[in-house]
């Protein structure tokens, strides 16, 4: 069974070629779905279109053919198929149309449909072809039907396949100049035309480039001599022209420093925050595809180099935060974390772990018996299972600072609320007296002046303040209050 998805412009004009078909005898009408009557086919369509305005293309058309070698299907049989299909690509909920046609010697239906179902939502089309290649193979086992090979392949792929390097094949010199193009193009360590030209010189072709930029390839003998007439790039169906190069060395430096970076991180990572041991050190090198190269003169080695054999890049050691020395320390089973970034360390997996229970807060999480136990465990997976017992020392210090810094700030903020809570009392003492000054005029303060004692004897009282003593009485006495 073949799918193929056809594009279409308006609902009339796909309902409408189907039902010509129909109207002259060379199809038939086999089935509906959420679609209330054969007759309302085009408006249903179109109706349910209008649910979503933002849809530019809401139309949705598609033939299912099957090999003349296949089975005659009955109407039922086709018509489960299409409902399956049409569920499998996400449109069960939609409206749609099935009509079998009789125009071909190979037996085939067009499925009508709309990318909008009945909700206003739309069908994605993202990777729909590759979607209902796949959809057809299951539904091809499932009926027992004729199995179509889909992985057919491109034109590109048929004129160019990827080749080992060795002396070239002048009997058929293009083909193989293709071929050896097509292999360089695919390396991903090519950063530069001479690294190009360097690679195509492993399988006895050669390159040149004129002043207008213009690429044409030639095969070359055991002296790098043109030994046959050269082929041009725009002749070539996937086009290595100058700029298609251009294109593909930028992607590679693009990928290499994405991977540098990405193999620096880890490495920094190893070198300060883990204890590393031979056997992790062997691990680590695995998981990331990396080979150890050594560097060496008649001196011994110097140097170290990591080649990454998933995109065959090499890759100094001091571009990957690796040194020889550090790699020496691992050998030697001297390698140990850094002073100074343990404390690092510490405060990022605890805030880590603080995050990841937010729900909670953070005196909460400290009085709890069993935060210890997770904060070593969060540890441990932070430093990738190597775990050192001074991590454990740390992080008792970590925690033991923090719960002293928060019970700190917890009695700096009870002392403040206690303090303001103490000058709110005084206030309203004062403002309630204030209050009975005024509604008895000043009696009150009498009363209370005369229960006051007398002064002690031996104290002398300043004449200012006698003076200021009997300008406040007068005052007050006057229903004026001075506070």
């Amino acid at each position: 069974m073949i799918p193929k998805i056809i594009p279409g412009k308006s609902f009339g004009g796909l309902v409408g070629y189907n039902e010509k078909k129909v109207a002259k005898g060379m199809a038939e009408l086999i089935g509906i779905e959420n679609i209330p009557s054969p007759n309302v086919i085009k408006q249903t369509l179109e109706q349910v279109a209008s649910f979503n305005s933002l849809c530019r293309t809401p139309t949705f058309h598609v033939s299912l053919s099957f090999p003349p070698n296949e089975r005659t299907l009955d109407n039922a049989t086709l018509q489960a198929i299409a409902n399956e299909f049409m569920q499998g690509m996400g449109y069960q909920d939609n409206p749609y149309a099935i009509y079998r046609h009789y125009d071909t010697d190979n037996q085939h239906i067009h499925i009508v449909s709309t990318r909008i179902d009945w909700h206003g939502k739309r069908v994605s089309d993202f990777q729909e072809r590759r979607k209902a290649g796949k959809l057809a193979t299951e539904i091809e086992r499932k009926y027992g039907l004729v199995e179509v090979e889909r992985n057919k392949k491109s034109k590109k792929e048929t004129q160019a396949r990827r080749i080992k390097p060795g002396p070239a094949d002048k009997a058929n010199a293009r083909q193989h100049i293709i071929n050896a193009i097509a292999t360089c193009l695919e390396m991903k360590n090519i950063t530069s035309i001479d690294d190009f030209g360097e690679r195509l010189k492993d399988y006895s072709v050669g390159i040149r480039i004129s002043e207008k930029k213009a690429v044409c390839y030639f095969i070359v003998d055991e002296n790098g001599r043109q030994a046959t007439p050269a082929v041009s790039a725009s002749s070539i169906p996937f086009k290595p022209t100058y700029r298609r190069l251009g294109n593909v060395i930028g992607r590679n430096k693009k990928l290499i420093t994405l991977r540098r970076n990405e193999l620096k991180r880890k490495f920094n990572w190893l070198r300060n925050y883990s204890v590393v041991r031979l056997e992790t050190f062997g691990k680590f090198l695995s998981d990331n595809h990396l080979k150890i190269k050594c560097v060496e003169n008649s001196g011994g080695i110097y140097g170290v180099s990591f080649i990454d054999t998933k995109n065959g890049v090499v890759f100094k050691g001091s571009d990957l935060d690796c040194p020889y020395a550090f790699l020496r320390e691992i050998l030697s089973g001297r390698a140990t974390i850094k002073k100074g970034n343990e404390q690092a360390f510490i405060e990022k997996c605890y805030w880590a772990l603080i995050e990841a229970n937010n729900h909670l807060d953070e005196n909460d999480l400290l009085i709890k018996e069993e935060f210890r136990d997770l904060f070593y465990e969060q540890i441990r997976q932070s430093a990738n299972d190597i775990f050192a017992l001074s991590y454990q020392k740390a992080a008792d210090e970590f925690i033991d600072s923090r719960k002293a810094e928060i019970d700190k700030t917890e009695r700096q903020k009870n002392g403040r609320t206690g303090k303001a809570l103490k000058e709110s009392r005084h206030t309203s003492i004062v403002d309630t007296i204030a209050d009975s000054v005024q509604k008895t005029g000043g009696g009150l303060l009498r009363d209370l002046m005369s229960a006051a004692p007398a002064p002690q004897k031996g104290v002398v009282q300043n004449d200012d303040d006698e003076d200021e003593d009997e300008e406040t009485k007068k005052k007050i006495l006057s229903g004026k209050l001075i506070r």
